[in-house]
């Protein structure tokens, strides 16, 4: 195997010559988290209770309630022992551990940021395979890793705690977005708000009296050969558009979608889908789980789209849906088309309106792709700065 300059070939593979091999067990005393009662505690931190207590019974960050007397001091890691095993969180104050969480507290200088996050990147600590599986401290002790020196920990650490910062700042963005395109909408979809410009009664119609309903069959196995754009319920959640697959694959009868088409389905309304593709493709097919509608004269198709993407539209549709179980629950068409929904007088009103609501969607998607991006990169980084192949010092 050739060595680049610079590096040398170790039982992990090749690192920095700086590094070292070295076991956690070497790095850090190991220890279960404990009783807690010898302290009082209290579910909100105040003046008396200035110490979290975590517990990875809950989530991975597993925050309990707050304790009166520290157990840990700030700058150690714990490790969930069960649940989500193996998660590490480094711990940037005094706190108290419980329940089945491992301590790990530094033997020697180290930034365990760089440690939490290198478990995180990708270790797997054999599991106990007996009764409940867990982790122990015995199994962190004596894995090995690759460790740079305190200096370069603390640079890969601070880099990678950047783009942390960046991700939250972007999920709260994010989150931002989200809530004003639901506040507006519940202003602009109910007649609460009035664009300027407008007047005149809105008015309280079915669903059926500004839809239609297009029940187009296709059975796309009979031209095995022919390709379809197939808008099936799993793309719509993967959310990278129509499935194109040969007729041969989709085994089911489907429905035609035309033009100005809105997708709304009607299996487990208690997760909205609602799909308005721009341009409709040429043999474009969808799951019969949607209601398959078209504005009828008067609607604008953007308006409808964004009734049926409503808070208010889809609280309704929850009501009326039917079944034993969340996960099998199904409104029925007739019953979705009795569905009553507000609209305003003109289709100009409507398209202001639905211009508004798609350029918050714009919006947030450009936020969510970002965050996306901003993740693989974080991930690249991690791949590149934790095993050395890029150095920051």
């Amino acid at each position: 195997m050739s060595v680049p300059t610079g590096y040398k070939g170790t039982e992990l593979g090749v690192i920095p010559v700086e590094w070292e091999v070295k076991s956690f067990g070497e790095l850090y005393s190991i220890s279960a988290g404990g009783d807690f009662k010898s302290a009082t505690s209290s579910v909100e931190r105040d003046a008396n209770h200035l110490y979290p207590i975590y517990s990875n019974a809950l989530t991975a960050a597993g925050l309990y309630g707050y304790s009166t007397h520290p157990r840990h001091p700030e700058g150690s890691i714990t490790i969930t022992a069960r649940g989500m095993i193996g998660s590490a969180n480094f711990r940037a104050e005094p706190y108290t551990a419980i329940g089945r969480v491992l301590v790990l507290e530094s033997k020697v200088q180290s930034d365990g940021r760089f440690f939490s996050d290198y478990i995180n990147h990708g270790v797997t600590f054999a599991i106990e395979s007996t009764g409940v599986p867990q982790l122990t401290a015995p199994q962190i002790s004596g894995y090995r890793l690759a460790v740079p020196s305190f200096a370069e920990q603390r640079a890969i650490a601070e880099a990678l705690g950047n783009v942390d910062a960046l991700l939250g700042a972007l999920d709260a963005a994010v989150a931002k977005q989200r809530d004003l395109k639901q506040a507006t909408m519940q202003q602009l979809l109910t007649g609460q708000t009035r664009l300027p410009g407008f007047e005149g009664e809105w008015e309280t119609k079915r669903l059926r009296e500004a839809a239609e309903l297009n029940r187009i069959n296709v059975i796309p196995a009979k031209t095995p050969t022919h390709l379809f754009s197939h808008y099936s319920l799993p793309a719509f959640d993967a959310g990278n558009g129509p499935i194109v697959e040969f007729g041969a694959t989709i085994e089911s009868n489907k429905f035609g979608v035309p033009d100005k088409a809105v997708l709304v389905s009607k299996l487990n309304p208690r997760i909205p889908r609602v799909w308005a593709p721009d341009d409709v493709p040429p043999n474009a097919v969808a799951s019969t789980e949607f209601l398959i509608l078209t504005p009828t004269l008067g609607m604008s198709r953007d308006f409808l789209y964004a009734l049926c993407g409503s808070p208010d539209f889809s609280e309704k549709m929850q009501l009326s849906a039917t079944g034993t179980t969340g996960s099998h629950q199904r409104i029925s068409p007739g019953t979705a088309l009795n569905i009553e929904v507000k609209v305003p007088p003109t289709e100009f009103e409507q398209a202001a309106i639905a211009t508004i609501l798609l350029d918050l969607d714009a919006t947030q998607a450009a936020l969510e792709c970002r965050r996306t991006k901003t993740t693989v990169l974080k991930q690249a980084m991690m791949q590149s700065l934790l095993t050395g192949r890029i150095r920051l010092l």
